[in-house]
């Protein structure tokens, strides 16, 4: 579950995901890969951390990396990223609602509030482009 809500909702940069790494194998490369629809559309994500940082999104015929992979797929499931650091309930809106960890569900109230308030002032979860599609 952690390693998915990290290729979801982490930049592939950040250096908050240590916890994926293997015990004893400082040089690994965590890596997730995940194929899922949208509408119509068929997406595949590979992101890899740490020490060969890499993200990638195959969306239909059409292939974004890095940041611009990550903006898309913020901007397509209507979620934003951190400025800096981790990412937080509070910035995984209406998708954070599919990660409620076991044993915290008596805080959904928290996470309901993240999914139904609106993007930063000006910011959307691209840089303003909220309500366009991604991409255009």
């Amino acid at each position: 579950m952690r390693a998915i809500r990290a290729a979801f909702f982490e930049r592939h940069r950040s250096t908050s995901v240590d916890d994926l790494l293997p015990w004893g194998e400082p040089s690994a490369s965590p890596t997730v890969e995940l194929d899922f629809e949208v509408g119509t559309e068929t997406l595949h994500l590979r992101k890899a951390f740490l020490n060969k940082k890499r993200c990638e999104l195959k969306v239909g015929a059409t292939q974004y990396d890095g940041e611009d992979a990550e903006h898309y797929l913020a901007e397509l499931l209507g979620f934003e990223f951190p400025g800096r650091g981790a990412s937080k309930p509070d910035h995984w809106g209406i998708p954070g609602l599919l990660w409620i960890e076991q044993g915290t569900g008596q805080d959904i109230a928290e996470s309901v509030g993240n999914a139904t308030r609106p993007p930063a002032q000006g910011a959307g979860p691209v840089g303003g482009r909220s309500g366009q599609q991604p991409g255009r």
